[in-house]
């Protein structure tokens, strides 16, 4: 793969970036497609020419449906940005079975018309925000094969890990959270982070923090879980648990050593400690 340019990328979720942002956050399901945006050519004043343009600069030749779909809708001059994906094709073979499909450049893959173009924002210099609500407005005149990505609006971490659970169960790959003023961006974007499970591990409860306010005041809960790494490392973990786990932990907090928690994370550092958590399972204790 080469270099992506073009379009706004992910940072890896933190509990801690998005504790800097103001909510409600936006928050969608991840794909696992191959990103794609609407590069817009007048051939003349009433002729657009749609090419669809991949994260590397070059251009899709795979799917001639969707580009004259774009070209004959309201969404011609519009430059959306999102991914060719179809979630039954996902489900049917995963990514795989999408990169075989849209992958082609000298003939086309005989189920070629089953792709669909997934559009989640626009290159526009407005705020996030805005840039979703054009979407939403023309989202009734889209075209068969375009489709507007379900967004939802969280407004605490709590809401985040309740809509992460919800596009799990709908087998998608994970989250990505928005920023709601966040401007676009050709980059990797801070206001924009991307959360998929990878990775899950057991490690043992040594301790506990207590949660405080932004003012400095104890708020009587935990807030969050220190624990020990296999090289004996001390590290806390906060995500994932909701409002009344944390006061249930709080009655118990002197039964919490010993227990075994097991933490669903992105990667691990050199040092094997979880990096970018984002759940957090007790089953001794009733958190599951």
């Amino acid at each position: 793969m080469g270099k992506r340019q073009g379009v706004m990328l992910c940072y890896p979720f933190e509990e801690s970036r998005l504790a800097k942002w103001n909510p409600p956050y936006i928050v969608q399901p991840k794909l696992d497609g191959d990103r794609c945006w609407n590069q817009v050519d007048l051939i003349s004043a009433s002729k657009p020419r749609c090419d669809l343009i991949t994260s590397e600069g070059n251009t899709f030749q795979s799917v001639p449906h969707i580009n004259q779909e774009l070209e004959k809708s309201i969404l011609n001059p519009i430059p959306i940005d999102g991914e060719l994906y179809s979630h039954e094709l996902y489900l049917e073979g995963g990514h795989e079975l999408i990169f075989s499909i849209v992958s082609r450049t000298v003939n086309l893959h005989p189920r070629y018309k089953e792709m669909e173009f997934h559009v989640f924002d626009i290159k526009l210099s407005l705020p996030q925000v805005k840039r979703l609500e054009i979407l939403s407005n023309y989202s009734d005149e889209f075209p068969p094969h375009v489709k507007l990505v379900p967004t939802k609006l969280a407004y605490s971490l709590d809401d985040v890990k309740r809509i992460y659970d919800e596009f799990i169960e709908m087998k998608y790959e994970g989250i990505v959270a928005r920023h709601i003023e966040a401007p676009y961006t050709e980059k990797r974007s801070t206001f924009m982070m991307k959360f998929k499970p990878k990775k899950s591990d057991t490690y043992r409860i040594v301790g506990w923090n207590e949660e405080i306010s932004i003012d400095g005041i104890p708020k009587g809960r935990i807030g969050s879980i220190i624990l020990t790494s296999d090289l004996g490392d001390i590290f806390s973990v906060g995500a994932g648990l909701d409002a009344y786990q944390k006061e249930y932990l709080w009655d118990i907090r002197d039964d919490l050593a010993g227990k075994d928690a097991t933490i669903f994370y992105q990667h691990l550092t050199n040092r094997q400690i979880p990096k970018g958590s984002f759940d957090i399972l007790i089953p001794d204790l009733g958190i599951d």
